[in-house]
């Protein structure tokens, strides 16, 4: 291996490591609590080192975003599609929420980014995440579904309604139970409404 691949691999390798310990404090003591003097010190870098890779917090932020909206998809995925459409769209939900109740913090971290950055930006990870849950809406054949401004349109109401529950979840007078069955009579109704 030569010089400029073996620096190449340590650039990729370095910024690995900044995101993974970030990942870690944001987990550990929440999104506010990340700043990149504190990263530096974690990984014993420098923070210049940390600012070469990542020219501001802001920028960690969005890679930490991006890989937690990888992991989402992942999840989302795994979704199998069987014969029900509707079962298989509140799945799809169902996944998305559960992944995100693994981890307050995550929620912290996604909602704070999701809420700020205009979807068009949005890394590839969550287009594709917004897209299965386009084609679990497509797939139900709903008559207030037909159009692909309605679908854009559910699929807004649905983005408003979840990020609202994961505030909830996040709260400190977090309720499991209530969360759980606000998030089912939430998508009853919308499918109910959706249906007619």
């Amino acid at each position: 291996m030569g010089a400029q691949e073996r620096r190449a691999k340590e650039k990729i390798e370095r910024k690995e490591l900044i995101l993974n310990t970030a990942m870690k404090l944001v987990q550990s003591s929440g999104i506010h609590s990340l700043t990149m003097r504190k990263l530096a010190d974690l990984i014993e870098y420098s923070p210049c080192v940390v600012y070469e890779t990542f020219p501001n917090k802001d920028s960690l932020v969005r890679d930490l975003f991006s890989k937690v909206c990888e992991e989402l998809l992942i999840a989302m995925q795994a979704v199998k599609l069987g014969n029900n459409s509707e079962a298989y769209f509140r799945k799809l939900i169902w996944a998305d929420i559960e992944f995100m109740m693994q981890d307050p913090h995550r929620v912290e971290l996604f909602t704070l980014v999701s809420t700020e950055m205009d979807p068009h930006d949005f890394p590839l990870e969550m287009k594709q995440v917004i897209d299965l849950i386009g084609k679990g809406l497509r797939g139900l054949g709903y008559s207030q579904l037909s159009t692909e401004q309605q679908i854009e349109d559910a699929l807004e109401v649905l983005r408003i309604f979840l990020g609202g529950l994961l505030k909830l979840f996040i709260s400190p007078e977090k309720d499991l139970v209530r969360c759980k069955r606000i998030l089912e009579n939430g998508l009853n109704t919308l499918l109910k409404g959706w249906a007619n």
